[in-house]
């Protein structure tokens, strides 16, 4: 199941409005993919869900911007 869902990206973080819910799901998969990878795979706690969220939506922002192949 995905950490971020289109609502959260759009309504809460305030994602790129050039994100589309049909290319998000790819987006969304790639950038919690890559944050994972910094953090090591390790659980986030409780109290860091929603940093962990917002990071994902930042780096769904520079997926969209720059596209998946320049990471």
């Amino acid at each position: 199941m995905a950490a971020v869902t289109f609502d959260f990206y759009m309504n809460t973080y305030r994602g790129d409005p050039a994100v589309t819910e049909a290319t998000f799901q790819r987006l969304e998969a790639r950038a919690e993919d890559a944050v994972n990878a910094l953090i090591r795979f390790r659980a986030v706690p409780a109290q860091f869900e929603a940093l962990y969220q917002k990071a994902i939506c930042a780096q769904i922002d520079y997926f969209a911007i720059y596209g998946i192949e320049a990471a």
